[in-house]
């Protein structure tokens, strides 16, 4: 449903999209968010607001350094201070977090918490986020070719990166591929 706010400096009523209780939105520039009674959720200081990240209470903001971070939408805190190149949304506690490669285009992918420490540094070329369990599907590149593995919350190496295609998991085992695809 979309939420009705009278602009106070103009003698107009506008509607906007509602997502989750919040409405998102551009003032002067600048990016935030109000909850439905017209009170501020998110100031409005972000150069960019990523809606689609809304999870888990938190949403990926970016500074005017074009840095990434994350809000709590309950307080309209920072929760992860904005000193990332790039972010994934949270799942289960955890985001994906790169750093490009020096020269290039390509990235590297690690992951943080949602209070925003490092559980691993940035050097997976591919990444999936964790699951409910606390596992992740992360990729090296070995000669050319991706080589899919696991690790857990701690960053450690569950399942040494030698699956050709990247391992999915059930609630009890894991389908890992070792041959040519």
């Amino acid at each position: 449903d979309d939420v009705k706010f009278h602009l106070s400096d103009e003698d107009e009523t506008i509607s906007l999209p509602e997502r989750q209780g919040y409405v998102f939105f551009s003032k002067n520039g600048s990016y935030g968010a109000l909850k439905r009674d017209g009170s501020v959720a998110i100031d409005f200081k972000w150069s960019f607001i990523d809606i689609e990240s809304l999870n888990e209470e938190l949403v990926l903001v970016r500074g005017e350094d074009k840095k990434w971070g994350a809000v709590n939408l309950k307080t309209g805190e920072i929760q992860v201070i904005p000193v990332h190149s790039g972010l994934r949304s949270f799942y289960n506690g955890y985001a994906q977090t790169y750093q490009r490669k020096q020269g290039g285009h390509d990235v590297l992918w690690g992951y943080i918490d949602a209070q925003g420490n490092t559980v691993c540094e940035p050097r997976y070329v591919d990444s999936m986020p964790f699951n409910k369990k606390g596992f992740a599907t992360v990729a090296f590149e070995t000669s050319g070719d991706k080589r899919w593995g696991v690790i857990n919350t701690k960053g450690k190496t569950v399942i040494k990166c030698q699956s050709v295609l990247p391992i999915y998991f059930d609630d009890e085992y894991a389908v890992i591929y070792e041959g040519k695809v």
